[in-house]
């Protein structure tokens, strides 16, 4: 083959391997545009996620300080319970321990039965 004959060959290369770079440039350029734009939907969901765990956070905060008073609550009832247990064990034990007269062997609620003006 003479020059010549090699010359459109060779600008028709010339051709092909500068749309090759071009494709491949436009190929990159939209590559990069893809991951600038992953990167932004990424840090809009973690900066989504770190307000909801902000909001479990002090979700779960508030949910602690209303067990503890709930807690609080019980362990006064607990207590008073037991304080009224021993008020009445402490009676009973002195209703046990007095002497019993025959007077004292009637119920109120007897006496009251016999009344006839009841």
């Amino acid at each position: 083959m003479s020059d010549a004959a090699k010359a459109p060959d060779t600008q028709i290369g010339q051709l092909h391997a500068d749309r090759d770079i071009e494709r491949l440039a436009l190929a990159a350029a939209d590559a990069l545009q893809r991951l600038v734009a992953e990167r932004h939907a990424f840090r809009s969901h973690a900066g989504a996620q770190e307000r909801e765990l902000m909001r479990l956070r002090a979700t779960d905060e508030e949910l602690r300080r209303q067990i503890t008073l709930i807690r609080e609550s019980y362990m006064r009832l607990g207590t008073e319970f037991a304080t009224q247990l021993q008020h009445i064990d402490e009676a009973i034990r002195k209703a046990i321990q007095a002497p019993k007269g025959p007077a004292e062997l009637r119920s109120p609620l007897a006496e009251h039965q016999r009344r006839p003006d009841s």
